[in-house]
């Protein structure tokens, strides 16, 4: 599907110090690119882009290549040290939160950010994250959302006070709440559902993934993280929603994948199966095939043989996740085919309808035009020339 060896240095020897483990083969191949001409600034550049500077850091040492020089190694512990600064941080807060919400009687899971690293690494700090992930029932949400603005927290986004029919609206449109504490600058995301569009993931289904979690330990506290099978099928629905346009997911769910027992293996193929995510699902296996050598499952196969759209899927992904540059202009042809993406991410009308749907609700709508909830329906009219307008002050 891919040529491997037509992929620039940079982006070759990136897949070879990402994988989970390097063979004999794997390590020669990475000296041997270290020998020749490499961009090492686009390099880093790129490892960071994709989030695993801390990985690539790791594997260099680990592995003893030689050829790095100097400015660099030093550029590379720069940048790896503030990464694990912030990724402390990040930990200390998690395990605040837990508590906090432990001693409140609210169950909350943390599904990506330093309880995924410490899962899949055993390490708070090789996964580099920006925010906290967090999740709640939706019965919680307002007890949740009250705990985090008694701890300094102030909700970010939606940015302006929601009136009642607002804070409905979005509740049911969307899946999370951004908050943020100035003190220590952390972000942190409120789920309450696991995707936003009720046709992607059945939203109905999350009593029982919330029954299902397994836990962490961070810092003393013990943190709340989906099991094997739900984690594993969240980050695909994340990644796949966004186009696997970042290595760290790929790499995330590539050891996951790795470390499923053949058992797990069946019980997330009956989920995928159970909750119509054949595609996605897919989608992922086949990228951490053919960048990373997993062994495709003969289900998964079969999936692919009874629906064409998947190896589109692939190809689409393919294309976003190893580009050099991700603000160069598409060809037209493309731009056509990430358009359609996301349509096609799933074989179901409603799932293709809701997305349209999608076009027409924008919480941001609220913040430019102010109206009383007994004209919240003239939103749907005002739509058009709000985006419009956004798409023009944002070409500017």
């Amino acid at each position: 599907m891919f040529d491997f060896g037509a992929l620039p240095i940079e982006t070759r020897l990136l897949l070879l110090l990402t994988k989970p483990q390097l063979s004999r083969a794997d390590r020669e191949s990475a000296q041997a690119l270290m020998a020749e001409t490499v961009n090492w600034p686009a390099f880093v550049q790129l490892a960071n882009r994709h989030g695993v500077l801390s990985m690539v850091y790791q594997a260099l040492k680990r592995e003893n290549l030689k050829g790095l020089p100097a400015t660099v190694t030093q550029e590379l512990h720069a940048a790896v040290y503030q990464h694990r600064l912030r990724s402390l941080v990040l930990s200390g807060e998690l395990a605040r939160l837990a508590y906090a919400f432990s001693t409140r009687g609210i169950q909350m899971v943390s599904f990506k950010g330093p309880s995924l690293s410490e899962y899949i690494f055993a390490d708070l700090t090789l996964r580099f994250s920006v925010d906290l992930d967090l999740m709640v029932s939706p019965k919680d949400l307002e007890a949740a959302t009250q705990l985090l603005q008694e701890n300094g927290y102030v909700l970010d986004f939606p940015r302006s006070p929601l009136t009642p029919r607002q804070r409905e609206q979005f509740e049911r449109i969307s899946a999370h709440y951004e908050f943020f504490r100035s003190s220590n600058q952390v972000r942190v995301e409120l789920h309450w559902k696991v995707s936003h569009n009720p046709y992607l993931f059945p939203n109905s289904s999350l009593p029982q993934v919330l029954a299902r979690t397994q836990t962490v330990q961070i810092g003393g506290a013990q943190v709340g993280l989906l099991g094997p099978e739900d984690l594993l099928i969240y980050l695909i629905l994340h990644a796949s929603k966004h186009n696997w346009s970042q290595l760290k997911w790929l790499c995330d769910v590539t050891h996951l994948f790795r470390r499923l027992p053949p058992e797990h293996w069946q019980l997330l193929l009956q989920r995928t199966e159970e909750w119509n995510l054949q595609r996605p699902v897919s989608q992922g296996i086949f990228l951490a095939h053919l960048l990373y050598g997993l062994d495709v499952p003969g289900e998964v196969w079969a999936f692919e043989k009874a629906d064409r759209r998947i190896r589109g899927l692939v190809q689409v992904a393919l294309q976003d996740l190893l580009r050099v540059d991700p603000h160069a202009a598409r060809p037209r042809l493309q731009k056509l085919h990430v358009s359609l993406y996301n349509f096609n991410l799933k074989k179901d009308w409603r799932y293709r309808w809701y997305n349209l749907l999608d076009l027409w609700q924008d919480p941001r709508d609220w913040d430019e035009v102010r109206l009383p909830d007994v004209l919240f329906p003239l939103y749907a009219l005002l739509r058009p020339f709000l985006w419009s307008r956004r798409q023009r002050d944002r070409g500017d």
